[in-house]
């Protein structure tokens, strides 16, 4: 939240899929918040190999981690790299679910645990695989994506408490450190929240009315840009370019 990383608790993440995609992930939002590097509060842990939760010395080195850390959240991203048993029958998906409590038990202190899971081919149909591992967890949140890029965040099932409303997001992007191999400067998306969902149609609505309510002929993506930040609408100038290019093809603005 908004005291981290100068209050809060420790978080390990533990990026068993695509791991080097996952660093400038989470560098390009320490970066947003105004970080300049991946605080030290904030445990990236990786694998030099695949760690299966069957696999006892990986699994027992986890807990090791978090016994030292002790941290207050262990996120497992994602499940699907970490099983490598049948993830529809139950029995397996009560073995895997043991064993993630296993490393969560491993704190002294009172920890959570964040399973990231795919839903299935049909996502209103919810996560993948048992529903026993779905019984099991304490809620299940669902992100997904609109066709205009933006993210919706909406809580599922919980046994605890009353859904709270869906939140918004979009995709702002962010300079990261350069490439330590090719010295290139990396572009790398972070969600941000925004007030409501925005469709495509609205926000080409919206970037016509900008430039028909200034008097100035010319202007430039950066000025269309903090108008829509203003409205709550972030969105990288290369997002607000393809706008333009569509308007103009269209013969709405030159």
């Amino acid at each position: 939240g908004s005291k981290f990383p100068e209050g809060g608790s420790d978080v390990i993440y533990f990026a068993a899929e695509r791991p080097q995609q996952v660093r400038d992930r989470v560098e390009a939002a320490c970066r947003f918040l105004g970080l300049p590097e991946i605080p030290e509060k904030f445990h990236l842990c990786v694998s030099d190999k695949p760690l299966k939760l069957s696999d006892d010395l990986s699994l027992n080195a986890l807990c090791e981690r978090v016994w030292l850390v002790q941290p207050r959240l262990v996120v497992f991203d994602t499940y699907a790299r970490m099983n490598d048993k049948d993830e529809d029958k139950q029995k397996d998906a009560d073995f895997n679910y043991d064993q993630l409590m296993k490393v969560i038990a491993s704190s002294n202190v009172e920890t959570s645990g964040l399973l990231v899971h795919h839903s299935g081919k049909e996502a209103s149909r919810g996560m993948r695989g048992s529903t026993a591992l779905s019984a099991a967890v304490g809620a299940i949140w669902s992100v997904s994506k609109s066709a205009d890029g933006g993210i919706e965040l909406t809580m599922d099932e919980c046994n605890a408490v009353e859904s709270p409303k869906p939140a918004y997001f979009g995709i702002e992007t962010v300079d990261c450190h350069p490439n330590r191999t090719t010295g290139e400067i990396r572009m790398v998306g972070v969600a941000i929240p925004i007030s409501s969902p925005v469709g495509p149609k609205n926000r080409g609505e919206r970037i016509v009315q900008i430039l028909e309510d200034d008097p100035r002929y010319e202007f430039k993506v950066e000025e269309v840009k903090q108008i829509l930040d203003q409205q709550k609408d972030s969105v990288s100038k290369n997002t607000i370019s393809r706008y333009l290019a569509d308007l103009v093809d269209a013969g709405h603005v030159e």
